[in-house]
This record gives C-alpha cells, sequence and structure tokens, in this order.
C-alpha cells in the first residue's frame, strides 16, 4: 500500500480503516464504516468516556497496520478484515476497565494480537466453511478480564442510563447501538441508516431481526431495563443480518434467518445464567454460536447427512 504518491496511499489506507469498521456487520463499504465510527464517537460523548472514542480508533489503526506490516493478503486488507475485531477490543476495553496507562498498554497489545488470532482462527475454522466473524474480539476481551490483576485495572463505573417510558422505539434502536456496546439512541439510529449503504438487504434484515427480538423480549418479560436498553437485540440483529443477508446459505435461508434470531436469544439466556458470578460479559457469543449452528446445519442437509 506504499507506493511513490503518498496522498493516495494514505488515502486508501483510511478506506481500510473505516471498511474494518463496517466489517463489524460483514460489510466492506466505506460509508457504512464511516456512520458507524461517527455513532461510536457520539456514544462515547454521551457517556462522558472519550476513552471509548479513542479506542476504537486506535484499535482500527493499530490492527490495519499490522495486517500491512505481515504483508496479509492485500485484498483482505482492503476489504477491512483484519480491522473489526480490533474496532470492537478498542472500544470494550476502555468500556469495561478506567482509562490507564497499564489500561492502553493491554489495548494495544490485544488489538495488535486480534490480527493473528483471526488469521489463526479463519485457518482453523475454513477447513468447516465457518466464518471466524467476532470470535477474536469475544476471547480477546475475555483475556483481558483475566489478564485485569496483572494489569492492575479497576472496573469503569457503567455511565447512568434514564428510564424512559417503556413501549418507545428505544429497544429497536439501542439494540443496534449495543452491538458496538454503546448506550444511545441517535448511535442506533445512525447505524441502522449507515446499512443503507451498504444494501438494502442488510436494513431489512437487521429491522427484521431488532423487531422479533424486541417483540420476544416484551411478550415474555424479560428484565424492562434490559429490554430498553436493547440488550437483547443486539446478538438477533448480527445473527439476522449474518444469515438472512451476508452469508451464502444454500437453501432455505430465509427461515435460516429467523430460526438464527431464536438461536441466539436461546444461547443468550444460557449465557446470562452460566456467567453469572464470573464477572465475563456476554459480548457477540449468541451471535457466533447461532451463525454457526445454522451454516452448519444447512451444510450437512445439502450433503444429505441429516
Amino acid at each position: 500500500m506504499v507506493g511513490p504518491n503518498l496522498k493516495p496511499d494514505i488515502l486508501r489506507f483510511f478506506i481500510c480503516v473505516l471498511r474494518g469498521s463496517s466489517q463489524v456487520f460483514l460489510s466492506s463499504n466505506r460509508w457504512t464504516g464511516f456512520f458507524f465510527l461517527v455513532a461510536v464517537l457520539i456514544g462515547a460523548a454521551e457517556s462522558a468516556n472519550a476513552s471509548i472514542a479513542l479506542g476504537a480508533i486506535t484499535g482500527l489503526i493499530i490492527s490495519t497496520l499490522t495486517a500491512i506490516m505481515f504483508s496479509y493478503d492485500r485484498h483482505s486488507v482492503e476489504q477491512g478484515l483484519w480491522g473489526y475485531n480490533a474496532f470492537l477490543i478498542g472500544i470494550a476495553i476502555p468500556t469495561f476497565f478506567e482509562p490507564t496507562a497499564s489500561m492502553w498498554i493491554l489495548l494495544a497489545a490485544l488489538t495488535f494480537l486480534s490480527v493473528p488470532t483471526t488469521k489463526f482462527l479463519s485457518a482453523r475454522l475454513k477447513k468447516h466453511d465457518i466464518p471466524v466473524l467476532t470470535l477474536p474480539f469475544v476471547l480477546l476481551t475475555w483475556l483481558a478480564f483475566a489478564l485485569s490483576d496483572i494489569f492492575l485495572l479497576n472496573s469503569a463505573q457503567p455511565s447512568p442510563t434514564p428510564l424512559i417510558e417503556f413501549g418507545s422505539a428505544d429497544g429497536f434502536l439501542k439494540g443496534f447501538s449495543q452491538i458496538f456496546l454503546i448506550n444511545s439512541l441517535l448511535s442506533g439510529f445512525l447505524i441502522f441508516i449507515a446499512l443503507f449503504f451498504t444494501s438494502k438487504r442488510f436494513v431489512i434484515w437487521s429491522g427484521i431481526g431488532g423487531i422479533i427480538s424486541f417483540i420476544v423480549a416484551i411478550v415474555f418479560s424479560f428484565p424492562k431495563a434490559q429490554v430498553i436498553n436493547g440488550l437483547w437485540g443486539y446478538n438477533p440483529i448480527l445473527t439476522s443480518v449474518a444469515l438472512g443477508a451476508a452469508l451464502t446459505m444454500k437453501k432455505h435461508q430465509k427461515l435460516f434467518a429467523i430460526l438464527g434470531i431464536a438461536f441466539a436469544m436461546i444461547i443468550q439466556i444460557i449465557l446470562a445464567w452460566a456467567l453469572r458470578g464470573t464477572g465475563l460479559p456476554i459480548l457477540t457469543v449468541p451471535f457466533v454460536l447461532a451463525t454457526w449452528v445454522c451454516l452448519a446445519v444447512d451444510s450437512r442437509r445439502i450433503c444429505g447427512k441429516i
């Protein structure tokens, strides 16, 4: 990416960075990525935590530079495939831990490690036609919790979130912002709108995932504050987009997308119980597992194995 003309190379680099942001939704659209990044900056401002914004940008830049330094496949770098896990890690670390020198050292190290980790896991999962998705983000963020005592990290105090009248659009739109660990109505709206730059199909399926999960959470009386703050929406939204719009299914794509939404919510219920007392956040584990299950069932069905 380095050539005789510096300006185009710098521009291409930042396009790669923005596409890294968009790849959270399995998109490679620079404008989608740009508005995702803006949404994170807005969320950071609303929560009065500038470290979230700085961490997000740091993660994107470090991971993209690392992929270039390791001479990874140029097309994959230009598509932002090495940036999205580091982007989420850069948001997560300042969200869960107070900003200190040691926190920034750990953040830089983990965003750097996200690149070879993604490459290693992708190579292993590729044998089974399974995408790595956000698994590196989950594993490395959990690793940060395991290393928190060694790095003398203190848990960040959660920002107060006012509980508004139930039944508004908050639960739906905040499901989008929670994908980036942001609790913001404006950020959620911007993320939803940003998907138009990628595809109407992405918009439709993200909306389906958000609406179904919101309705299910209300019908089954999930904790009110969690529903309003979008905590039951973000995994179904990601799963719905992945199975309904982004990934290629061999058969019954719409059916698997709907089933994936249900699986994601069931897995989140199980994890909420299993991780009690551990201090570990659920993150996007339900999205990863639900998507994998549907892809595996789809593959086996076509091969005549089930």
